[in-house]
């Protein structure tokens, strides 16, 4: 299969072994569209570097433009404002809110499931416009800079935001309750495509992928950012470790998330917008930054040289944990699952191909 795609999820190799159709292994090829995102970090000027992290990967806008900014603010001695923390907050929420329900949607299509398939269709939109809303964006391109954000949180947007919401919150409890109540939506998540906690762990998968395999690592509880210190972030892990596990984690946490922006919302949100691309890095210096994006752990590292300027930049998409989770999940299992077992994993090509 591939690597010409009939989609527009970019190319990807994939190569089954099998007897008859109970898959022995799946060997996966990547890297047919690498783009060498790593070392434009070196020769764009400093004004470029957030409109250049916040493309490595698409879906990903907030997670990779944060840490980015992150690294430049350690790097730099700014510390955001807590109304600039808090939004930052809430648009990688927004983010994941998106992704996860829009996954819940590809879900139901693989199982020909089609009314959850068309409301979580309708419903990934409604979040999407809610980034629209708060930025000018629908995947929150140009939100993010170092020392803050580029737009605030006034009170129309805050009441607007909080209204959706309320509005929202229900109809994700009906699609919810209509699709993981279906015995034949069960039958077809349960023990499919099942990862062992003792595999995942050698595997080091991270974010939804490694919580439904029994992992409780979350970036936003261990090692926490922005305005995460403040808020309680539950363990919250799966042990059945199939199809259904990596579900059942999106519904869990596309409600906390929402929870999570409700309580942030509540009182008047002040910060100070920042346009200054001057940034003079300090010199022979090396920092690391975490935050847990929708799919996982996304890390950034920066190290300069002696005249400030980047030595080296290296980005870790969650997805170069994953992909090989995908392919244990494929072991004795049913060729035809694969769809479903890869729609439950919903990995990137781009952000692992840089």
């Amino acid at each position: 299969m591939g690597p010409v795609h009939a989609g527009v999820i970019e190319p990807g190799h994939f190569r089954f072994n099998c007897i008859g159709e109970r898959v022995l292994h799946l060997e996966i090829q990547l890297g047919y569209q690498h783009r060498a995102v790593e070392n434009l970090f070196y020769t764009v000027q400093a004004k470029r570097l957030p409109i250049l992290a916040e493309n490595i990967a698409g879906d990903t806008t907030i997670g990779h433009s944060l840490c980015m900014a992150q690294a430049v603010e350690a790097l730099t001695s700014v510390t955001p404002d807590k109304g600039a923390q808090i939004i930052r907050t809430i648009a990688l929420e927004l983010e994941r809110l998106a992704n996860h329900i829009g996954d819940l949607g590809a879900l139901s299509g693989d199982v020909a499931f089609l009314p959850p398939a068309n409301y979580f269709g309708r419903l990934r939109g409604d979040f999407l416009n809610l980034s629209l809303l708060l930025c000018g964006n629908r995947f929150g391109k140009g939100l993010v800079r170092p020392g803050g954000v580029c737009f605030s949180l006034d009170d129309d947007i805050r009441a607007t935001l909080g209204e959706r919401l309320k509005e929202l919150k229900p109809q994700m409890g009906h699609v919810f309750e209509l699709l993981f109540s279906a015995s034949t939506v069960r039958a077809r998540f349960e023990y499919c495509g099942i990862v062992s906690t003792d595999d995942a762990e050698k595997l080091g998968l991270v974010g939804p992928a490694g919580r439904a395999s029994g992992i409780g690592y979350d970036v936003r509880r261990e090692f926490s950012t922005e305005y995460y210190g403040k808020i309680d972030i539950p363990e919250n892990k799966k042990t059945s470790c199939d199809v259904y596990a990596r579900a059942r984690i999106r519904y869990d946490e596309i409600l906390q998330s929402i929870n999570i922006i409700q309580s942030l919302i509540k009182k008047p949100v002040q910060t100070q917008c920042v346009n200054d691309s001057n940034y003079n890095l300090s010199a022979s210096s090396f920092v690391v930054t975490l935050n847990e994006a929708w799919r996982g752990e996304v890390s950034h590292v920066m190290l300069t040289d002696k005249e400030g300027k980047i030595l080296r930049y290296k980005v870790k998409d969650p997805s170069f944990h994953n992909w090989m989770g995908l392919a244990m999940s494929l072991r004795d299992t049913g060729i035809s699952d694969f769809p479903l077992n890869n729609k439950s994993f919903n990995l990137s090509y781009c952000g692992f191909d840089l």
